[in-house]
């Protein structure tokens, strides 16, 4: 079972709002709990992916799926993915800009 990124008592609709106050990126598509989920699992992978870019600067252009990646099963799916395996990924469906992957 996984534990409720929500603060005991706040509501997920509340929760989300006040998510993408800080969160940069876009609105993730997806339930309100998947959603919130996601948007964890990206900022997270965010700072992980940009500290792999500091060592393995090829990798550097995977980082637009940040920006491009929009379904909140994707980044539940990927949570524990690096970099590499995303950029991978990528190259194996032909997409040297990453896009809207499924």
């Amino acid at each position: 079972m996984t534990r409720d990124p929500r603060p005991r008592g706040v509501c997920t609709k509340c929760h989300l709002e006040a998510q993408r106050a800080v969160d940069p990126y876009p609105q993730l598509a997806g339930t309100p709990k998947q959603a919130v989920w996601a948007a964890q699992i990206r900022y997270r992978q965010a700072k992980a992916w940009r500290v792999e870019c500091e060592t393995r600067p090829e990798l550097e252009p995977a980082l637009s799926v940040l920006d491009t990646q929009l379904s909140a099963r994707w980044w539940i799916d990927h949570r524990i993915s690096s970099l590499d395996i995303v950029s991978r990924e990528l190259a194996m469906q032909g997409l040297d800009t990453p896009a809207m992957v499924c």
